[in-house]
């Protein structure tokens, strides 16, 4: 990593950009593989610490096996955060994810906390019962409405989370991401206004051919 600290310096000031202006902020490196992306997103994240920075961290590492899979980037990484393994199942996934909602949009009214939990749910793989929410059924049945919903949610709980610190989103290999997880990120960034809001994507050449 030496010689390039020039570099890691213009990444975290982009991040204290984000946390002092409280808004959205994203940078995209690009890079053959071997050329120490994932080293970078290791130093960051430890410069970050050594400043006294607490973070929000969501992390992902897209995959070429399922780039066809909706929100399966964002899915991860929220699933993640959330401590979803493969071992909670049913409804002790949905009382997870459920549980997770409530500590990090504390101030949400119970409907809206359960809103972010329900569609939240949707993408991490977490269903929630058809009646856990008033339009998740339509939802269910109408691809536009869902979607339009998850992106409500995810940027609520963007503005929930960024209230207490900032929140840093890291995903690698961001040329392999499925669409509707890019799509997510866009909307995110467009109406994050308000929201101390990181996202660093890391990539690889052919970003400019798949997205």
């Amino acid at each position: 990593f030496v010689g390039r600290w020039r570099e890691l310096d213009q990444i975290a000031s982009s991040f204290e950009e984000a946390r002092a202006a409280k808004q959205p902020r994203v940078v995209q490196v690009v890079g053959q593989p071997g050329y120490g992306k994932s080293r970078l997103r290791v130093e960051l994240l430890e410069q970050l610490t050594r400043k006294g920075h607490e973070l929000h961290l969501l992390f992902a590492q897209a995959d070429a096996l399922r780039v066809g899979v909706p929100f399966g980037v964002i899915g991860g990484a929220l699933a993640a955060a959330m401590d979803l393994g493969q071992q909670i199942e049913g409804d002790a996934r949905c009382h997870a994810v459920g549980a997770w909602v409530a500590r990090h949009a504390p101030a949400a009214a119970a409907e809206d906390r359960t809103r972010l939990a329900v569609y939240l749910g949707e993408i991490v793989g977490a269903p929630f019962p058809d009646d856990a929410e008033p339009l998740l059924r339509s939802a269910r049945q109408d691809p536009r409405i869902k979607a339009e919903q998850i992106q409500h949610a995810f940027v609520d709980l963007l503005r929930a989370m960024g209230g207490a610190r900032p929140v840093v989103i890291v995903l690698e290999d961001l040329q392999w991401a499925d669409g509707p997880s890019m799509q997510l990120l866009d909307f995110a960034l467009r109406e994050g206004q308000g929201v101390p809001l990181f996202v660093l994507g890391l990539a690889r050449p052919e970003i400019d051919e798949s997205h």
